[in-house]
């Protein structure tokens, strides 16, 4: 009887650490994209401004 709460638990444990390992990548990638998207914003943005400028030059 105690074997089988012993592996119970060990199982349970098992898949709480995937599912936060899970969760922590779901995270990390929405973090990447966002970030990728923040800094693509910011280059045309920066483009946008510097075109006019160099071709008033």
């Amino acid at each position: 009887m105690m074997w089988t709460m012993w592996q119970q638990y060990v199982l349970s444990r098992a898949h709480t650490i995937k599912v936060r390992r899970l969760r922590g990548l779901i995270v990390l990638s929405r973090a990447a994209s966002i970030g990728i998207l923040l800094g693509f914003l910011q280059m045309t943005v920066t483009l946008v401004w510097l075109i006019p400028d160099m071709s008033w030059w």
